[in-house]
């Protein structure tokens, strides 16, 4: 008897209708909103500014992210999806920060200097095989740039000593939220999305069902959070088309007006936590 090939399966098809039926309306739109940003990302810029070439980066991450988001829904993994929900906060901010202030896009730009050097320092300490491996030459160029770029990320107490900040800019994240009016979404999805991301006794919570067992995790898939991720994940992919569209002074298509008819009307009847 000839084998037969296994067939392999990645999620929980089961809930592939299941989750569909229950947003139809959101899966209705999904594509005009992909086929926008996609039509904004992919066009041919030229020339291209600095924060418009950062701009496009986060704008892509967004658009990878929601597509992961949206996956992980549709097998029943919403708690997954809601972690993806945090970075896409983060892209959104990031990209409307820049926008309104592109003066700042160069402190974006060489903190790489800053992570690359400390990922460095970690490779000889920690796997001292592995950087004996790297070429000298690129060993050297980053102590250059990280030397270059330090003193941009520094500041003086008021003791005149120098300090070195943790972070690419001045204003933390809940600061930045609150210049490009994202304060709202910071409010609603970061706290609860950072506890499912660092798995505090808060973010085990909102994995907890008592009635399946009061001693264990409740084991997905099941809708649970779906509809905030999925909510979510729409307001973040149409703010990041509207700061695409202002940075490139580019309308979408389709445009804006009817995208964001279309997030009102999808989730206006929907009570969101």
């Amino acid at each position: 008897m000839p084998d037969v090939p296994m067939r392999i399966v990645f999620g929980h098809p089961e809930m592939w209708d299941k989750v569909h039926h229950q947003y139809h309306d959101f899966f209705t739109v999904l594509p005009k909103l992909q086929d926008a940003l996609n039509g904004l990302v992919n066009a041919a810029y030229d020339p291209i500014t600095r924060p418009q070439r950062a701009i496009l980066g986060l704008a892509s991450l967004s658009m990878i992210s929601m597509v992961e988001l949206v996956t992980l829904v549709g097998n029943g993994l919403a708690q997954g999806g809601m972690k993806i929900l945090r970075s896409m906060l983060e892209y959104g901010i990031n990209a409307e920060y820049l926008r309104r202030n592109p003066e700042e896009v160069d402190a974006f730009i060489e903190w790489y200097w800053i992570g690359h050097y400390k990922e460095l320092n970690y490779m000889r300490d920690h796997m001292p095989a592995a950087y004996a491996r790297l070429a000298p030459k690129d060993i050297a160029e980053s102590e250059k740039e990280y030397n270059r770029v330090k003193p941009r990320f520094e500041y003086e107490t008021r003791a005149g000593k120098r300090k070195f900040r943790n972070r690419w800019c001045r204003p933390d994240l809940p600061e930045r939220a609150k210049r490009t009016d994202f304060t709202v979404y910071y409010d609603r999805t970061y706290s609860l999305t950072s506890d499912l991301l660092h798995g505090s006794v808060a973010g085990m919570v909102l994995h907890y069902e008592p009635k399946e067992d009061p001693d264990r995790l409740a084991v997905p898939p099941s809708l649970k959070w779906s509809k905030e991720a999925l909510f979510g994940g729409h307001a973040m992919a149409l703010r990041m088309a509207d700061t695409f569209s202002k940075a490139f002074g580019v309308e979408s298509n389709p445009p804006y007006a009817e995208l964001e008819g279309d997030y009102k009307t999808v989730w206006a009847k929907k009570e969101i936590a």
